[in-house]
């Protein structure tokens, strides 16, 4: 009930029954001059202004007439009031209001009963100024730390249009514990009964507790009915942990689990699903993902994340976006890093989970238990800069050849400049070796066991700036990168870790054509690029256009797949980006110019309007790979509804990636979504339908599974303005 106004109700109170008896006591002494509420709210003590005060018998006085007991920062206004010294009672029989920054609260009547630090007060209504939250009970008695409401209301809708509301039959709360237990309790949206609930125990300030949270629910083709029940356990003041209750209406049930520690140097969390006994698979299925990052020091840190799942179709099944239904790895890895002045190191453990049925064993990744990088490097005022890069590997598969690498470039490197250029000749050496073991599993006899050579570069960049009148300015980069490694046999060392590296723009820099040290590549060439950039008055980036290709003065023989690569150019490639107010645009080719096609294509728009509206469009392009456009909208339309959209095509393969759909609504004190959904969830192209429905309450929560989570993953640039 969003920190249960219930409790600010009997805490003010009691603090009005408090400032009350001191009051009065007070005006037996000296009766002050009469003076409104708003006068007196100001004063520095406590006060009590009225039309007259009557002695009665029996030791009690009748004060009446405006009565206005007021402090610094509250004041209590009714029309009559008597106060019995002898029995240190208060009773008030007509309306009384209760007023502070925070809220403001009226009543019926009330009775006091100082002795016991006791209020009873009847026909209560609130209204709190900063969230708009307010309800009424038709009682309320309060003592010491503990209020007992009976027939109590709370909602944040306007009092005149209460679209929704929580009523109980009664709640007991506890201040010095902070927990309110709720006793048939139902929220209603719009008249309807939508959630009961016939006991339950919530938090009544922004302090964690225990307690049940919001229910989530969906529907999709693979699960069926979906419905969680989350419960949140307060363990420590760093740990906490949710166990989710979960029905499957085709699967059964499961159990979520997620644990959560925090320490002045480290955090971490554990999450786990099981379902035992599918009722579709007829397996048990389920999944437990472990994070912590530490600070070891000063300069010193740990990172792991270890995973696992039960079977290949556990996140084609119960996964929610692509990316992860996609995978055909589970990645786990434990790291250590340090760094000084001159040098840094990264020790590494890796390991992989093969989740997919295309993956054959030659595909699948090696393990490496462990990898250890260690770089040293020397800066020196004259631009001179020397030091080295090693790295030593051991890789691991099951039936497999497995080796340990060590792999060690020293270099050197001076830079010359000024202000408009800047030349830097670079002189490395590579040294790697290869300690094998398991070679009855390779198909290679003589394997190469060190391989040693040089790499040589000059890389040159020119700056030139062009100023105009408007204080804006542009400028133009030429750029050179010559390139010299000898050719070395390496079609005898296995490939544990290397891939041809995507070509792109920062491939024309690179002295590798490869990832990992199984292969450097060979080279006799010099890359060529422009760019030019403009920029406003005030240094904003306006758009930049650069254009690059690769002259290649040899064949390059060192190839992944051991042929000879004879083409004397690369793809020329062009990339342009545009940014004007609401509008951002990419555009990048890759030109082969040997049969003259594109090799591969990105077009990428996007346009957000002042009124929050939003549109994507995209074009991806890879010769023999893919060929697909991906749009998406949100579109405000009405008053304040919005319409969201997104629809991800394979034109190669003429079938819907993903494609969803729904409306936003946002009232005064609510805001609902509901989204439907349809995606591939395999690599065979099976596909599932979801639908998705929130409905979010202002200052209580949300009900259902929340489709904001999907909205971001799949429309760039969706923002939650509801």
């Amino acid at each position: 009930m969003n920190n249960t106004i219930s409790v600010k109700i009997s805490l003010f109170l009691l603090s009005l029954t408090l400032s009350a008896s001191f009051s009065i006591a007070q005006s037996l002494v000296e009766k002050s001059q009469q003076a409104s509420c708003v006068e007196s709210a100001i004063q520095e003590s406590t006060s009590i202004d009225a039309e007259y005060f009557i002695p009665q018998d029996n030791e009690t006085i009748k004060i009446g007439g405006n009565v206005c007991i007021s402090t610094t920062k509250q004041s209590i206004t009714t029309k009559e009031l008597v106060y019995d010294d002898k029995n240190q009672n208060i009773s008030i029989a007509t309306k009384l209001k209760y007023h502070d920054k925070n809220q403001s609260i009226q009543a019926q009547s009330a009775k006091i009963d100082l002795n016991n630090n006791r209020a009873e007060l009847s026909h209560v209504s609130y209204q709190l100024q900063a969230s708009n939250a307010n309800g009424s009970a038709q009682s309320l008695i309060t003592q010491e730390s503990t209020s007992h409401l009976v027939d109590l209301t709370y909602s944040t809708c306007p009092i005149e249009n209460q679209q929704w509301f929580i009523k109980a039959q009664s709640a007991d709360l506890d201040q010095e514990s902070e927990i309110g237990t709720f006793r048939k309790m139902t929220l209603r949206f719009k008249g309807v009964p939508i959630l009961y609930l016939p006991y339950a125990k919530m938090p009544l300030t922004n302090k964690r507790q225990s307690g049940l949270l919001v229910p989530e629910i969906s529907n999709s083709t693979t699960t069926g009915f979906d419905i969680a029940l989350p419960y949140y356990l307060n363990i420590a003041e760093n740990m906490d942990a949710t166990l989710t209750p979960r029905y499957l209406s085709k699967r059964g049930s499961m159990l979520g689990a997620q644990f959560r520690y925090l320490g002045q140097s480290f955090k971490g969390e554990i999450n786990a699903e099981y379902l035992p006994n599918d009722r579709t698979d007829k397996i048990d299925r389920g999944r437990i993902d472990y994070k912590h990052n530490q600070n070891l020091s000063n300069h010193w840190f740990l990172n792991t994340r270890l995973r696992h799942v039960s079977d290949i179709r556990y996140f084609e099944d119960f996964g929610n976006n692509i990316n992860t239904t996609a995978q055909a790895f589970v990645y786990s890895y434990l790291n250590v890093t340090g760094y000084g002045e001159h040098w840094n190191f990264k020790s590494q453990l890796n390991d992989y989970q093969i989740i997919s049925d295309t993956v054959s064993l030659g595909s699948q990744p090696y393990q490496t238990l462990p990898k250890l990088s260690y770089n040293y490097f020397i800066d020196d005022d004259s631009l001179l800069r020397y030091g080295f890069d090693s790295q030593w590997v051991n890789f691991y598969k099951e039936k497999s050849i497995t080796a340990s690498r060590l792999d060690l470039t020293p270099y050197i490197e001076k830079s010359f400049q000024n202000n408009y250029s800047r030349l830097t000749p670079r002189l490395a050496y590579r040294t790697t070796n290869w300690d094998y073991s398991n070679t009855q599993f390779s198909n290679q006899t003589n394997l190469t066991r060190s391989r040693s050579l040089p790499i040589a570069s000059l890389d040159y960049t020119i700056n030139f700036e062009k100023s105009f009148e408007d204080g804006s300015f542009s400028s133009i980069e030429p750029h050179l990168y010559y390139l010299y490694v000898p050719y070395r046999n390496q079609q005898d060392i296995p490939l544990f870790d290397t891939r041809n590296l995507t070509f792109g723009n920062s491939l024309l820099f690179l002295p590798n054509a490869f990832s990992g040290a199984d292969r450097q590549s060979d080279a006799n060439q010099l890359s060529v690029a422009i760019s030019q950039r403009r920029f406003d008055y005030n240094g904003k980036e306006q758009w930049n256009f650069t254009l690059g290709q690769i002259a290649y003065f040899e064949d390059r023989q060192v190839q992944t797949n051991n042929t000879i690569e004879t083409r004397s150019t690369s793809p020329i490639i062009t990339e342009f980006n545009y940014f004007y107010r609401n509008w951002k645009a990419t555009m990048s080719v890759h030109w082969d110019t040997q049969i003259n096609q594109s090799e591969r294509a990105l077009f990428k728009i996007q346009r957000k309007g002042n009124n929050n509206s939003l549109f994507n469009f995209a074009y991806r392009f890879r010769q023999g790979k893919i060929e697909q456009i991906d749009s998406s909208v949100v579109l405000p339309f009405g008053k304040n509804k919005r319409f969201v959209s997104r629809w991800n095509y394979s034109l190669d393969a003429n079938r819907t990636i993903e494609a969803i759909a729904g409306i936003e609504f946002k009232n005064c004190c609510w805001a609902a979504r509901i989204i439907g959904r349809r995606h591939i969830i395999n690599e065979a192209g099976d596909s599932t339908n979801g639908i998705y429905f929130e409905l979010q309450l202002d200052g209580l929560g949300a009900i259902g599974r929340n489709p904001r989570r999907l909205l971001k993953q799949s429309i760039l640039g969706y923002s939650e303005e509801f």
